[in-house]
């Protein structure tokens, strides 16, 4: 049996997600689907969310050592880019090849009023957990 990111995130946060058709881009996905800005990880899926579908375990936003946020949040990461390419361009290409839709799951782990997480953490342990069960990383994961 498959892990389930989406479960293992579900335990400590609220986890959202939302679907990147063929026709559409992903600045207009993230603004359509009020994507946070704030801090977290996010996952990448091919058609739908089920664990044999993930392609890509990602994290949004760093903490220097004074503990000042540094780098861009969950909805600025989705539209940045990926391989040196603009994203727009990547999940375009990705979908065609694949010729599916991508769907994405995000969550916040550094909100303000409540226990937060370092998205490094958070995104390490969910990358070991894929590791352990499949000996590998996730298909667009070049390196943890």
């Amino acid at each position: 049996m498959a892990i389930n990111l989406i479960d293992y995130l579900s335990k400590k946060f609220l986890v959202n997600d939302f679907r990147l058709d063929r026709n559409c881009s992903i600045r207009k996905a993230v603004s359509e689907n009020n994507v946070s800005n704030e801090f977290g990880v996010y996952l990448i899926f091919a058609h739908d969310l089920l664990p044999s579908n993930l392609l890509y375990i990602g994290k949004a936003g760093e903490i220097n050592q004074k503990g000042n946020r540094s780098k861009q949040g969950i909805a600025k990461r989705l539209c940045n880019k990926q391989e040196k390419i603009p994203r727009v361009t990547f999940f375009k290409q990705k979908m065609n090849e694949l010729e599916c839709a991508l769907v994405f799951a995000w969550a916040i782990t550094m909100p303000s009023n409540k226990e937060r997480y370092l998205p490094g953490l958070i995104e390490a342990e969910m990358m070991q957990l894929y590791f352990v069960e499949n000996g590998c990383l996730p298909q667009w994961n070049n390196r943890t």
